[in-house]
């Protein structure tokens, strides 16, 4: 696997505005090094300007070709010609977008014994980088010593942005992009063991569930988030830590004492038994037109 950074410039994309959509996978232009790249490829996005930085983390999902842009990235482009523009492109899954905590940041980056070699910073002006695997060690070190909790927050808010498309959307998007995203999240380790869980799965999960818990006469008072729906949490049935896999057959929406309990509670294997047959139920029915109501309804 080769590491690459690809450099992003806001005079001519607004690429923190795109970034806002939180699209899944994107296209970007590549102007070198084309026949070099492969699939599985890690990347990481720089962005040139005022705060320049290290933005995002991506993974080449589909080798470079000739293609035009995607519709959703073009009313970003200060020229609209260049938006037109057929060229070669690779595709991208995105990984991680960073908070504003957490971008690296171009001046911390020059200061580093390592990373101040980096060609992005010694080349500015072209587009896409090869990195050293001592670089790309030492600045995945970086990215990933960012606060758990806060990339769990980055994963909600996500969250929440694509849970107002509607589940039948988030469910087309969930089929497509399970033909390129690996069922088992890759893992990062830092201090901890971290994993790549998907935005789009914690989404499908509260709407499937109609962000009620999924465990059967739950009583437990709740609160109203302050995007006023009932505040839920996403559970991993088989633990990704035990090799479960981060899909909507392997999670179920729950309130936060349940959450807990079925972690630490006397209960935790009694609950967890009951999760796997709500999900065994809802996977059987899920050809039904009516599936997601149902299974909503047969876990409340």
């Amino acid at each position: 696997m080769s590491t690459w950074i690809f450099q992003a410039r806001p005079d001519r994309f607004d690429v923190d505005g795109y970034f806002e959509t939180h699209p899944s996978r994107f296209l970007w232009r590549v102007a070198r090094y084309a026949e070099e790249m492969r699939i599985g490829d890690e990347v990481f996005m720089y962005r040139t300007g005022v705060n320049a930085g290290v933005i995002a983390e991506a993974e080449i999902i589909d080798t470079v070709k000739r293609r035009p842009e995607e519709a959703d990235a073009k009313p970003f482009y200060a020229n609209p010609a260049e938006a037109e523009e057929v060229g070669p492109r690779a595709q991208l899954r995105v990984v991680r977008i960073a908070n504003n905590r957490e971008i690296l940041r171009r001046d911390w980056l020059r200061e580093d014994p390592v990373l101040r070699e980096l060609p992005n910073l010694k080349m500015p002006v072209g587009t896409n980088y090869p990195i050293a695997p001592e670089q790309a060690d030492r600045l995945r070190a970086l990215w990933n010593s960012s606060d758990v909790a806060e990339q769990n927050m980055a994963i909600q808010a996500q969250a929440k942005f694509l849970a107002a498309s509607g589940l039948d959307v988030l469910l087309e998007k969930y089929r497509i992009e399970r033909e390129s995203r690996p069922a088992r999240p890759k893992t990062q380790i830092t201090s901890t063991r971290t994993y790549d869980r998907a935005a789009l799965v914690v989404a499908i999960a509260k709407e499937r569930a109609g962000n009620r818990c999924e465990v059967p006469n739950c009583n437990h008072p709740t609160f109203v988030a302050e995007d006023n729906v009932p505040y839920t949490e996403v559970h991993h049935i088989e633990p990704l830590s035990e090799g479960g896999k981060d899909t909507i057959e392997n999670v179920a929406c729950l309130c936060p004492a349940h959450h807990r309990e079925v972690h630490v509670g006397r209960r935790a294997s009694e609950l967890a038994a009951t999760l796997r047959t709500i999900r065994c139920k809802s996977n059987v029915t899920a050809a039904s037109p009516n599936a997601p109501q149902q299974a909503a309804r047969e876990g409340n």
